[in-house]
């Protein structure tokens, strides 16, 4: 649990926050005595101890399961794993599209070195340089390059937006950001 998270939880946590933040301020302006110190550090201490309950009490209030959620989180998780199965049925497609999208490649390329082949069987020429040959090999190199094309895609995905809050992370495999998956008790 973030500072952020625990000062939006209630007006009484966000009152811990604001003495310490107060206490702090005086401070800022100098030091006069010893006992502002030691406000600092009672108020400090309060702040800590009052988050690290909160967040215990949260995580464990979590792992209770879905009757323990209130109405707001139970849609929030619902419309988290709504939006998980979308991109699990959008990478399927993707994925079956590329492989159709190769494999219709693979099948023009085999069919124009069928075609030059079979030239070659019937005039007996093995080797040549003629214009069938150059576009042959023309064919074969751009196939090459498109394939080293798509390998530097792959990489490249590493890096990705993430389906939830939308900025650009490093994703998991469910495509939800580290921040993201933490929210919703995944990680």
């Amino acid at each position: 649990m973030n500072l952020a998270t625990y000062t939006k939880l209630s007006k009484e946590k966000y009152g811990i926050w604001w003495e310490f933040s107060q206490v702090l301020r005086e401070l800022a302006k100098g030091v006069y005595a010893i006992d502002e110190v030691q406000t600092l550090v009672a108020r400090g201490e309060d702040l800590i101890r009052d988050c690290l309950a909160t967040a215990k009490a949260e995580v464990v209030r979590r792992r209770k399961g879905w009757k323990h959620l209130t109405e707001k989180e139970q849609q929030e998780f619902i419309a988290y794993l709504s939006r998980k199965k979308i991109r699990e049925q959008e990478k399927e497609a993707n994925e079956e599209k590329s492989i159709n999208e190769q494999s219709e490649e693979i099948k023009s390329f085999l069919g124009k070195e069928l075609e030059i082949v079979k030239h070659h069987e019937e005039r007996g020429k093995i080797g040549c340089e003629c214009w069938s040959c150059a576009i042959g090999k023309e064919v074969k190199k751009e196939h090459e390059e498109s394939e080293t094309k798509l390998l530097e895609e792959d990489e490249e995905e590493e890096k990705a937006e993430c389906a939830n809050c939308g900025k650009v992370r490093e994703l998991n495999e469910d495509d939800v950001c580290k921040k993201c998956a933490e929210e919703f008790g995944e990680s």
